[in-house]
Formats: C-alpha cells, sequence, structure tokens
C-alpha cells in the first residue's frame, strides 16, 4: 500500500529505537512515544541509586507487551488510511 505502514519497519524501530519510543512515533503515538522517552531518560540516569531499574523494568516490559501489539497497530493504521483514501 502507498503511504501505509510498514510491519517491518516498525520492527525494525523497536528493535534498535525502542528504547526511545521511535516506533510509538511512527505508528502515530506521540504521547506513548514521549512517555518511552521519559521512562528511559529517567531509568538510565538513575540506575546507578538503583530506583532506575524500576523505570527501564516498566519500559522493557511495555516493549515486549508492544512486540505483540504491533501488527494490530500497523493493520489499524492502513485501515484508517486505505478508508481516507478510498472516500469511505
Amino acid at each position: 500500500m502507498v503511504g501505509g505502514r510498514s510491519i517491518v519497519l516498525a520492527y525494525v524501530l523497536w528493535f534498535f529505537l525502542g528504547n526511545f519510543g521511535v516506533h510509538k512515533f511512527y505508528l502515530a503515538q506521540p504521547f506513548q512515544g514521549i512517555f518511552y522517552l521519559v521512562l528511559s531518560a529517567i531509568g538510565w540516569l538513575t540506575v546507578g541509586i538503583l530506583i532506575g531499574w524500576f523505570f527501564l523494568g516498566l519500559l522493557w516490559l511495555l516493549m515486549l507487551i508492544d512486540l505483540f501489539v504491533i501488527p494490530l497497530r500497523v493493520g489499524t493504521l492502513n485501515a484508517r488510511l486505505a478508508r481516507r483514501v478510498g472516500g469511505y
């Protein structure tokens, strides 16, 4: 589909840049992307005093959930685009 989202690209972004929420921005979820970015920043900045592991653990749990949700999100975005382009 021209202009649609790619599952492969979403997974590549998730794998390499997931800690920064880049895949969330790609999947049109900017607030979640910012949340991932904040969790990552707080986590890595406070890992030395051990509280950072809580934030990183939460981030990694959310990323694990994303592993299964990405295809659904891409399908939803592509269906929305198809409806918009198709005029129905």
